[in-house]
């Protein structure tokens, strides 16, 4: 009787540690994609773009590399879930979150990076992402990821009445 009991308190103490992961790691997710959203909402004039020629470019002012870099883990409920969902298989949408998440990120931080140096436009604009938490390797690490983008920052040129932009 007392090992039953024991297992009971065993398995309410690790369903309460996963609710508890669940609740904070929701809240903290949700709060980061309402201020990427606010954050995306302030730059959404300035031009991104992954084209390789610099549209609209001014050609009195250089362009010069910038990167933008994030790195951001999931909480331990996620990779619990993840894990689990590895046994059936599928598409894992936990770390479609993860990736989303950082690569908006990066781009913002990029956009910061060039509007700090005087720039109002970005183009061939490239990621690259890493495992940087070890998990698909030793399988023993949290699940983090680091994404960096990396762009060519220029000033645009005033347009004349008869040009446009196309958005």
């Amino acid at each position: 009787m007392e090992g039953l009991i024991g297992i009971a308190i065993q398995i309410g103490i690790a369903a309460l540690l996963l609710g508890i992961g669940f609740g904070v790691g929701g809240v903290t997710e949700r709060r980061h994609f309402k201020k990427l959203n606010s954050r995306e909402f302030l730059y959404k004039g300035f031009l991104v773009t992954n084209l390789s020629k610099i549209p609209y470019a001014d050609p009195r002012s250089p362009g010069t590399l910038v990167t933008g870099e994030c790195v951001i883990a999931t909480d331990y409920f996620k990779s619990f879930v993840a894990k689990l969902k590895k046994i059936i298989g599928g598409e894992l949408r936990i770390y479609l979150s993860l990736m989303d998440r950082s690569r908006r990120e990066s781009i913002i931080r990029l956009i910061e990076s060039a509007q700090s140096q005087g720039f109002d436009a970005v183009c061939n604009v490239r990621f690259v992402s890493a495992d940087v938490g070890g998990s698909t390797s030793n399988r023993k690490g949290s699940t983090m990821v680091a994404i960096i983008a990396s762009g060519t920052a220029y000033k645009r040129a005033e347009l004349s009445e008869h040009q446009t932009m196309v958005s």
